[in-house]
């Protein structure tokens, strides 16, 4: 599999002034390391599974940091999140 384009990781929570962007980034790792492990070939579906349900963790995490910003994971925000996980 190639490398996903990073550039289109959470296009919509960057463009977006309500998400701090250091926030944004943090996202946007937890959720390039569980697509690194699709990048690698990795095909077992456990294993991806157990990768994207750490990367939700992680994301869930940010709540209070989201909240302590005047920000939230709210619906637009899981939307550009599915979109980034969708078209990895």
């Amino acid at each position: 599999m190639s490398k996903f384009n990073e550039k289109l990781y959470l296009e919509g929570m960057y463009s977006d002034d309500y998400f701090p962007n250091f926030l944004v980034d943090k996202v946007k790792a937890a959720l390039a390391e569980a697509v690194g492990v699709l990048e690698s070939g990795e095909r077992n579906v456990d294993k991806l599974q157990e990768h994207f349900d750490h990367a939700v963790k992680k994301v869930n995490d940010l709540q209070d940091e989201f909240y302590d910003n005047d920000s939230d994971i709210e619906t637009g925000a899981r939307d550009s999140i599915a979109l980034t996980v969708t078209i990895s």
